[in-house]
């Protein structure tokens, strides 16, 4: 799963150099082990990586924050875009929970 995660990321260019890397790959296997955490983001999911990792919830939110712009504004939209089929994100960038959810699923389907 980690490789096909960082297979995913390493295709739009973003790489394990950004502290939310490992915040978002912690949070999109908490949401793949039970998808109703995303109902409660921030104290379910963002919590728990929180204390994983010694830090704050809010340092985890702004964190993945900012991987998802970065990969955003260096063509990760597009890839984006070929790893869901939706068009929609040519238009719009996803919310941190979005983004988790879509991977969440996306990695749970694909054999690896």
């Amino acid at each position: 799963m980690k490789h096909t995660f960082e297979n995913l990321f390493a295709s739009a260019g973003s790489f394990e150099h950004y502290q939310g890397y490992r915040y978002l790959y912690q949070s999109v296997l908490l949401v793949m082990q039970d998808p109703e955490r995303l109902c409660h983001i921030g104290k379910e999911v963002y919590q728990h990586v929180a204390e994983e990792n010694k830090t704050s919830l809010s340092n985890v939110h702004k964190d993945i924050r900012t991987l998802l712009s970065s990969f955003w504004n260096h063509g990760g939209s597009k890839s984006f875009v070929e790893w869901t089929g939706c068009v929609r994100w040519n238009y719009e960038r996803p919310y941190p929970k979005e983004f988790i959810a879509i991977l969440a699923k996306l990695l749970g389907e694909r054999k690896y």
